[in-house]
């Protein structure tokens, strides 16, 4: 006796209704994406926060090749490095409770945006010769980067729940 494969039909999905809101902003288009400068300026720092993994990548390569540190040295530089990350809940508090030049974010992030650039900067040129100037300029670009991070993260649950 020959056996015949069984089909199955597909289930089908019904079709659910769109909930529209009663405020009479919603015409039937999808949202569309705004292109404000807080949201221009939160997908920079998020870009450049992930760019900066190059300039990790490339400074670990220098600090092994050309200034000679071994792997457990390099190891314990990147732990130093990452020490500013630990404190983030600090930044956020910070930020909060003590508004700068009147501002409690756009000077967070002026102030973070310039150190790093400043240690960026320095590692490029100034602090390359000695160890010690370059893991210092490392751990400030470490920092700045930390603190902007909870700026622009502060900025996006602020839009978040505002437009909510």
């Amino acid at each position: 006796q020959i056996v015949k494969p069984v089909r199955r039909r597909r289930a089908r999905l019904a079709a659910v209704p769109v909930q529209r809101s009663d405020d009479g902003d919603d015409d039937g288009r999808p949202p569309s994406l705004s292109l404000d400068p807080e949201v221009l300026l939160v997908v920079t720092c998020y870009f450049l926060q992930g760019a900066l993994g190059l300039s990790r990548l490339a400074l670990n390569f220098y600090l092994k090749d050309e200034l000679g540190l071994s792997p457990a040295d390099l190891a314990a530089l990147t732990g130093l490095a990452s020490a500013p990350w630990v404190v983030k809940p600090l930044y956020g508090l910070l930020s909060d409770s003590t508004p700068l030049l009147g501002y409690r974010r756009k000077s967070y992030l002026a102030l973070s945006g310039v150190l790093g650039a400043l240690s960026f900067g320095a590692m490029a040129t100034v602090a390359s010769g000695t160890t010690e100037a370059l893991l210092f300029a490392n751990l400030v670009a470490s920092a700045a980067v930390a603190l902007s991070d909870v700026v622009v993260d502060s900025l996006v649950v602020e839009k978040a729940r505002d437009e909510a």
